[in-house]
């Protein structure tokens, strides 16, 4: 395998993986398209919005960012970075006109000559920061030195790496359940299955929280060539700070701990300590056991009894132009245990022995 190769893989890979969630969200929640009459291109020459916020604005430029940075770090793989800048910047902007325009079609979003704004605004901002530090992902950078170094070769392990971080991303949402990931329920329409008691919530809510860090652990410990204890703590600290820093923001500064819930601690506990002990397996039992948990986890998700508590709580919910990146985690939450079951019957036992050794 050329040196080159997985760098370049995995800045397209992150790329890719960004640019479909982007268009989910800006798309989202896609219902029946119809046309309002109004010209295509009227909200360009719109008057400022009466009602706007500073978070709003803000996430539309947090979210183009990230699309700036990956695509010119993907880009300059190929083309001289001032071209690559250029060719960034410009598919950004010209995609989020795109996505402005579709969204005369849709009756619940609004067409805004602000968001194009702000998301170019987030796109030049990415590709500066690409310039400055996206060859972390080429060869010879920190992060393609960390993933040589600690991670197996290939485009299996990208797609692993694409699958932790869409799992992180899931960790956004409040209304999810702690590492509760798979429920169908909002995709199909589907009525819990379970009525609420205080007692089941906590008994399924500890359950799914344990099964679910089992699978996520059992997972990034596949991916690893190094394996490392301390990289799976690291992960789990990072999702919970995630979670805990997005419902300070989008709620209020006493709900950063709101996911501390006596059930989901406890199977925060219990999801550790048999990860703990299943890092000593085989490596076939390991994928299998994930496998197991992930599928016992999901399960649970879809049977779990709605709690009224956590309902109310959403009400005071700021979701402003978050309701797009709503749809996004929504989306991901929804299919991100199938990706990652696929995952884990891909990368069969043994097949890191089969990998092109360290060059």
């Amino acid at each position: 395998m050329r040196p080159h190769t997985d760098s370049a893989s995995l800045a397209r890979s992150l790329a890719l993986a960004y640019l479909l969630l982007v268009l989910y969200a800006s798309l989202y929640p896609v219902v029946t398209w119809r046309d309002n009459g109004a010209p295509l291109f009227e909200f360009l020459f719109a008057r400022w919005p009466r009602y706007w916020t500073g978070l709003d604005l803000g996430l539309n430029v947090a979210g183009y960012l990230p699309l700036g940075f990956l695509l010119t770090s993907a880009l300059t793989a190929r083309f001289k970075p001032g071209r690559a800048a250029l060719l960034a910047l410009l598919f950004s902007s010209a995609l989020s006109l795109a996505m402005e325009v579709l969204q005369n079609y849709l009756p619940s979003r609004v067409s805004s000559n602000v968001d194009l704004a702000t998301n170019t605004l987030g796109a030049f901002l990415g590709v500066l920061m690409g310039l400055r530090w996206g060859g972390a992902l080429r060869v010879g950078g920190a992060v393609h030195r960390w993933r040589m170094r600690r991670l197996h070769r290939g485009k299996l392990t990208d797609f692993g790496l694409v699958l932790l971080l869409l799992w992180l991303l899931t960790q956004i949402s409040p209304e999810i359940l702690l590492f509760g990931t798979g429920s169908l329920r909002g995709l199909l329409g589907f009525a819990p299955a379970l009525d609420f008691t205080a007692e089941r919530f906590r008994t399924v809510e500890t359950w799914i929280a344990a099964s679910g860090a089992l699978g996520v652990g059992l997972l990034a410990w596949r991916l690893m060539r190094r394996p490392s204890r301390w990289l799976l703590a690291t992960l789990f600290l990072l999702a919970l700070l995630v979670r805990s820093g997005a419902a300070m923001a989008l709620m209020t500064p006493d709900d950063l701990l709101r996911w501390a819930t006596p059930g989901a601690l406890a199977g925060l506990a219990w999801g550790l300590i048999l990860l703990y002990g299943a890092t000593f397996l085989p490596r076939v039992w390991q994928q299998s056991l994930g496998a197991l948990a992930l599928l016992f986890a999901t399960i649970l998700v879809n049977l779990a009894p709605e709690n009224p508590y956590l309902l109310h709580s959403l009400h005071i919910w700021r979701q402003g132009h978050f309701l797009n990146f709503n749809g996004l985690t929504r989306l991901a939450s929804s299919l991100w245990p199938l990706f990652a079951l696929s995952f884990l019957v891909a990368a069969g036992p043994g097949r890191e022995s089969r990998e092109t050794p360290p060059v």
